[in-house]
């Protein structure tokens, strides 16, 4: 079986190549590297730590170190205040390094526990070869019917001035509600696209191919309802549609606005939940 379910780019794992694998090893290299340098600067720096004092608002510098088993305290004087800051630094590197080694350490173990996902393993080991082949077939043909080129609606462009969650431009506010709930349910559509119903010419708001089966399907918001001669170009589309099999809930779906000209976004799901995606 050769055919690979594919995985979307916003999926936490990319067939074919393990990009959090990548990424481990080229910190580790990274920080192994650092922790090398840290190492070298930390041997050559001079015995000893600094500690600091505030007296009267004034600050002195000490030199702590260790003489036999006893710990003694130096004044640094003003006169070799790059001692000072040379073990300031010091006290830099030793922190870092700890904390350099305990991540390194930590990163090593984690490649060893990790098993990167890589969908073509998983197909291997099941049995439903012939399922996965057709739910590819599936998803490939509507792919590429997205992708195709189609006759859109050329009338009254300067009209596209709502803009969808992807940047798709629509004519109105509730088309472009419509447009990204699509978008956002990963819904293949075609806007304005052309369908020719024997001598007439229409652009349904919405072209779907619905995902479990491929079936075309058309959607029309209608939203100037109140005006009868919008009403009446309506009417005389939706008997067109009944008369050349375009069917309400069968391959048809119809939404318009509510008394204030706008739509309610839940019921667009519901509509999803309930037509295309089940």
């Amino acid at each position: 079986m050769n055919k690979v379910i594919e995985v979307d780019n916003k999926d936490t794992a990319v067939d074919n190549k393990d990009y959090l694998q990548i990424n481990i090893d080229t910190t580790i290299t990274l920080q192994q590297k650092l922790l090398d340098r840290y190492l070298e600067e930390l041997a050559q720096m001079p015995e000893g730590t600094v500690s600091q004092k505030s007296i009267n608002g004034k600050k002195y510098y000490f030199r702590c170190f260790k003489k036999g088993s006893q710990y003694c305290q130096e004044y640094i004087k003003k006169s070799d205040l790059e001692l000072a800051s040379q073990l300031i630094c010091k006290q830099y590197l030793t922190k870092s390094i700890k904390l350099l080694q305990a991540d390194i350490e930590t990163l090593k173990r984690a490649t060893k526990e990790y098993k990167p996902f890589f969908a073509k393993d998983v197909i291997g080991r099941m049995v439903f070869g012939d399922e996965i082949d057709t739910f590819q077939d599936k998803k490939m043909m509507i792919k590429e019917w997205a992708n195709s080129p189609f006759e859109k609606c050329t009338l009254y462009p300067e009209n596209r001035i709502h803009t969808s969650y992807l940047g798709l431009k629509l004519r109105s506010k509730s088309e472009a509600l419509i447009a990204g709930i699509l978008e956002l349910n990963q819904v293949s559509f075609q806007y304005e696209a052309k369908l020719q119903l024997g001598e007439n010419e229409y652009f349904p708001d919405f072209t779907l191919m619905r995902p479990k089966d491929g079936k075309i399907i058309y959607w029309e918001h209608f939203g100037m309802t109140q005006s009868d001669s919008y009403f009446e170009s309506m009417m005389r589309k939706y008997f067109n549609y009944l008369r050349n099999g375009i069917i309400p809930w069968q391959n048809f779906i119809m939404t318009f606005d509510n008394e204030e000209g706008a739509m309610d976004a839940s019921l667009i799901q519901d509509i999803l939940n309930a037509f295309i995606l089940s």
